[in-house]
């Protein structure tokens, strides 16, 4: 089984097997996208960054498909 903990609340872990939140996560419009219609205010905690900017910064290096 291989899961991604993409996040927990504002929880920073940092372990040998875990980093939440999950380090690409804002790399990613794959998790970002379904993201925003769940959470579009959740902030990063070490980003300080929302969903809805993470997203929009990612959109504008990469065009939407």
């Amino acid at each position: 089984l291989d899961l991604d903990l993409i996040a927990f609340g504002q929880a920073i872990v940092q372990s040998q097997g875990l980093t939440v939140p999950h380090p690409a996560l804002h790399l990613r419009l794959f998790v970002l996208r379904p993201l925003l219609k769940i959470s579009p205010g959740w902030r990063h905690p070490r980003l300080n960054l929302t969903v809805r900017h993470m997203a929009a910064r990612l959109a504008r290096r990469r065009p939407l498909d």
